[in-house]
């Protein structure tokens, strides 16, 4: 909000360390670009449920996603919303054609416990524009764009 940032700037506070942008798609938006002869596999992740995909014996990439159970949900509504935890494709070269379908095989799981929605982040510091300009063109949205690190300098 640039309102909030004029006051900000006018209070002595410098620009951000990081800005991160957080988008969001629609689950079924996000199905039916699974390539049948990728190998998928489910397992437990660090940062939630984690998918595999391999071509030929080789991992392609693989993706986390975390629902928001019920219990930890602020809302009903939030607890039809999962996040991606994980999204690594190691090739960025491979990153056009495998994170389609690392999200539809994603998405087609999340949608089985009910799950509507998808949360992702991009943070300029940390992800190669590519995966941002990818995530936008397979359907995200931006919800919101956070400015952190906010220093006041005195």
């Amino acid at each position: 909000m640039p309102h909030i940032r004029g006051l900000l700037r006018e209070a002595g506070f410098g620009e951000p360390s990081r800005t991160e942008v957080v988008l969001v798609a629609r689950c079924e938006a996000l199905t039916g670009r699974h390539q049948p002869e990728l190998l998928r596999t489910r397992r437990l992740g660090l940062l939630g449920t984690r998918f595999t995909l391999r071509r030929d014996g080789e991992e392609v990439g693989f993706i986390e996603v975390a629902d928001h159970s019920a219990e930890m949900a602020r809302s009903s509504v939030a607890a039809r919303w999962a996040e991606v935890g994980n999204l690594i494709v190691p090739n960025e070269r491979q990153l056009s054609w495998a994170m389609p379908q690392l999200l539809s095989v994603a998405a087609e799981w999340l949608l089985l416990g009910r799950v509507t929605r998808l949360v992702d982040y991009w943070a300029k510091d940390v992800d190669p524009p590519s995966y941002l300009d990818q995530l936008q063109q397979v359907g995200f949205q931006t919800l919101v764009v956070n400015e952190r690190g906010l220093r006041r300098t005195l």
